[in-house]
């Protein structure tokens, strides 16, 4: 999941193939839309992320995090914990 195809797909735009007669780089990543409209128990997809070393995986309702200052991994089931 990436910010790029999510702000995409708000505007309802289309990311370039050229510009100005070069060819661009593909596009990586997916849209995050439907995790933030529906949340992720409507998605087959697993989430995961990492910024300054704080750091989630989610799938359903399983969630494993590490934080900067912990960096022990926990594993939370959402629903119940």
């Amino acid at each position: 999941p990436d910010f790029m195809p999510t702000f995409l797909q708000l505007a309802k735009a289309e990311y370039p193939a050229q510009y100005d007669n070069r060819t661009i780089t593909p596009m990586q990543g997916t849209s995050l839309l439907t995790a933030l409209t529906q949340g992720t128990e409507k998605t087959d997809r697993t989430l995961y992320n990492e910024h300054f070393n704080a750091r989630y995986v989610r799938n359903g309702d399983w969630k494993l995090v590490s934080t900067a200052r912990d960096t022990t991994w926990h594993l939370y089931k959402i629903k119940e914990d």
